[in-house]
């Protein structure tokens, strides 16, 4: 019987699974991401790693809110735009390449949902810390995001 070799991903989830057990745990970093498997055509930007709930706003905008925050901290940790890929062809946001701008996004929901604002101020106020962000609606991915630098 032959040896079958792993993959770099299954290498890889090893590594983790090994962390994992030994108490050391990745580093997480803020991620924007896109799913559109499984019935799923969602928009994500997560900036923490914690327990946090989801609170829909009419089935279009989530706004995730940290489960154990402290008096004084932020306590809105992500949001997610639901049926991201269908808005943004009928709104026209998509580029050639499949990408959107995220901020742009936003904007026109701003503009043709008007009650959502509220909603949608959290989130951009969540985006304003990062530098700007596309990501491809061609396929699930996800892509890491960068603190903006002070000026």
């Amino acid at each position: 019987m032959s040896r079958v070799e792993p993959t770099e991903k299954e290498l890889r989830l090893a590594e983790l699974v090994r962390q994992s057990s030994r108490g050391d745990k990745p580093q997480f970093k803020p991620f924007v991401a896109y799913d559109g498997q499984g019935g799923l055509d969602r928009i994500s930007f997560i900036i923490g790693d914690c327990s946090f709930c989801e609170d829909s706003i009419d089935g279009i905008l989530v706004i995730m809110e940290d489960n154990n925050s402290e008096d004084g901290e932020d306590k809105y940790v992500g949001f997610a735009i639901e049926a991201a890929r269908s808005f943004c062809k009928q709104a026209d946001l998509l580029s050639d390449d499949g990408t959107v701008d995220l901020y742009e996004v936003l904007n026109v929901l701003w503009f043709r949902l008007p009650h959502l604002s509220p909603h949608i101020e959290i989130a951009r106020n969540i985006m304003d810390r990062f530098s700007p962000v596309r990501i491809s609606l061609a396929k699930a991915n996800a892509v890491t995001v960068t603190k903006r630098r002070s000026t």
